[in-house]
């Protein structure tokens, strides 16, 4: 390698044996971002190891749909996770209260979490805490006594 390189000096190449595992680095992006911090509260993966933190996207938010299941409630979530990501680039940088900035940092948690809140609110037929059709299907009288 040195005469091809036409180098004076050879390179340096020392094997350091060692016990002690690399470090975790996990590249994340504007969605994942805050889904691998909830993933980072329970633990960082090891080397190697499978990153759970890309199921939260998904699983986290159904589960909070399933809980929170208020077309609504989550339409009003929704208008405001909306506009924090819409306008990200005004509050990019600048010193947030402690109300706003974690709401912006969850930006496209609480964007995703509305979402699947809406769609189970349509499930459930509930907005605001009360039904939007009147009766449901299980109150429906088929007339044979059942």
């Amino acid at each position: 390698g040195v005469q091809r390189a036409g180098a004076d000096t050879p390179s340096v190449l020392n094997v350091i044996h060692t016990r002690d595992t690399p470090p975790t680095y996990i590249k994340v992006n504007k969605l994942t971002e805050s889904f691998q911090g909830l993933n980072d509260a329970y633990g960082v993966p090891r080397y190697q190891e499978l990153n759970p933190g890309i199921f939260y996207v998904v699983t986290y938010s159904f589960l909070f749909g399933i809980m929170f299941g208020d077309m609504g409630h989550g339409t009003i979530m929704f208008l405001g996770a909306l506009f924090l990501v819409l306008f990200e680039k005004r509050f990019e940088g600048k010193k947030l209260n402690d109300i706003i900035a974690p709401a912006y940092s969850g930006r496209y948690v609480l964007l995703l979490m509305s979402m699947f809140s809406i769609y189970c609110g349509a499930v459930y037929n509930e907005c605001f805490g009360c039904a939007l059709i009147p009766f449901s299907y299980w109150e429906v009288d088929c007339g044979d006594g059942g």
